[in-house]
């Protein structure tokens, strides 16, 4: 039994979501599951994990997609009960919470880094009021406009600031993770790598063999490409 549940303009970040997708898995008589952005790409990776309905092909990147395979009826009201659980008790959670931009980089005044995890169109306009602010940027994001890519590493290194990203899956700054990463031990050799796995692999063989790491930057999947010319 499969069921898709479209939340229409409800976001939550890419990380929390696979966290979600791995307890609905782990519920009794689940056989697969996931909560996604509505984005073609998802849509086209739950298509080929059978996981996608003619009501889920409807979502919009702007929908978070609810998606559940269950052996039996109880099952599935029981995993319906969960996902709807865990994205309220996630909002519920938050121990900040802004109205604006401006208001949260008053309350963390001291802050040199930010990271982003939303819509790749909403990123631009985020990016370069923190890049104005000096700010090191971690862009999860993804769907990011190349165009905007291009104009925001621009800002960033006429700022003198780092923009990693986007799609930036994993980096390591001064043994603090950001992303997606392990646990390594801090040590003298640093990793410029793109997206993320690159990162994580490279740096628990370091680590395996003794050695540690200073920095792991991803400067996402596009850098090297001719347009942007390895700007990061």
């Amino acid at each position: 039994m499969i069921v898709n549940i479209i939340k229409k303009n409800f976001f939550k970040d890419s990380v929390q979501m696979m966290q979600f997708s791995q307890q609905l898995k782990d519920e009794q008589g689940v056989i697969d599951a996931a909560i996604v952005m509505g984005t073609n790409l998802n849509k086209n990776t739950l298509k080929n994990m059978n996981l996608l309905s003619e009501e889920g092909a409807a979502a919009t990147e702007n929908d978070t997609l609810i998606s559940i395979s269950c052996q039996d009826e109880n099952s599935l009201n029981n995993a319906i009960q969960k996902a709807e659980q865990l994205l309220v008790s996630s909002s519920a959670k938050v121990k900040n919470e802004f109205a604006s931009l401006s208001s949260a980089l008053d309350t963390f005044s001291n802050a040199n880094i930010a990271s982003l995890s939303i819509p790749g169109q909403f990123v631009k306009e985020m990016a370069t009021e923190l890049i104005k602010k000096q700010l090191h940027l971690f862009v999860f994001s993804d769907h990011v406009p190349l165009e905007d890519e291009i104009y925001l590493k621009n800002l960033a290194l006429e700022n003198n600031v780092l923009f990693m990203g986007p799609e930036a899956g994993t980096s390591i700054l001064n043994g603090t993770v950001f992303g997606f990463g392990n646990r390594v031990r801090k040590g003298s050799v640093g990793i410029i790598g793109a997206s993320g796995t690159g990162i994580q692999e490279s740096s628990t063989m370091i680590d395996l063999f003794g050695e540690g790491i200073s920095h792991g930057i991803g400067v996402g999947g596009r850098d090297l490409r001719n347009d942007i010319g390895g700007m990061m």
